[in-house]
């Protein structure tokens, strides 16, 4: 895994079409811009698993960011260590061949 800084992982979050949170939920990224406020919320997700509302977000406050060439790996506002797998929309642009 390779550090990268919070406006490298921004511009990775921003270039996804969706992402999968720990594994189990397909969001859809909401970005707010950096501000430089450690108290800015930049990012944040939300699902519904059956009958239960989840969030996560997460705030400018200095923390490590890693990316591991698929996936950002990060703390989220609460503290907790979060997996954002990014999904990107590709579009294979080779003639079909008969």
């Amino acid at each position: 895994m390779q550090a990268i800084t919070l406006q490298e992982a921004y511009r990775l979050i921003e270039q996804s079409s969706a992402a999968i949170i720990d594994d189990h939920a397909l969001c859809f990224p909401a970005l707010s811009e950096l501000t430089g406020d450690n108290e800015n919320q930049w990012l944040y997700f939300s699902w519904t698993d059956e009958d239960c509302d989840y969030s996560s977000s997460f705030i400018e406050e200095p923390t490590e960011i890693f990316f591991d060439g698929s996936s950002i790996h990060m703390e989220d506002s609460e503290g907790l260590y979060t997996k954002i797998t990014l999904l990107v929309k590709y579009v294979d642009k080779t003639p079909i061949q008969p």
